[in-house]
């Protein structure tokens, strides 16, 4: 995957540039986490940050010309089943 992100040209204005967005982006996150817990209970919330998560990876990959693994590929999944639960599930 690292051979689609060749093809961008790094700059320290464009690093500052992106910089400022994920900070936005971040800051934003939780401001507006702030006012859906007082709607929503948080395992909807969390539902609705992975939905919207995927939805955007899947419509990256096109962009980036790249493909999932196939699913009954076990050795290429097992890793990220691994993280999700250690650095996700599991903590909580």
């Amino acid at each position: 995957m690292m051979g689609a992100f060749k093809r961008f040209v790094s700059s320290p204005g464009l690093d500052w540039l992106v910089f400022a967005i994920c900070v936005v982006m971040w800051g934003s996150a939780f401001a507006l986490l702030k006012v859906a817990s007082q709607s929503f209970a948080p395992v909807w919330i969390t539902i609705g940050r992975m939905g919207i998560a995927v939805a955007a990876l899947l419509a990256l990959l096109p962009v980036l010309r790249e493909k999932l693994p196939p699913l009954k590929a076990p050795n290429v999944w097992r890793p990220y089943v691994l993280i999700g639960i250690l650095g996700t599930a599991l903590p909580f």
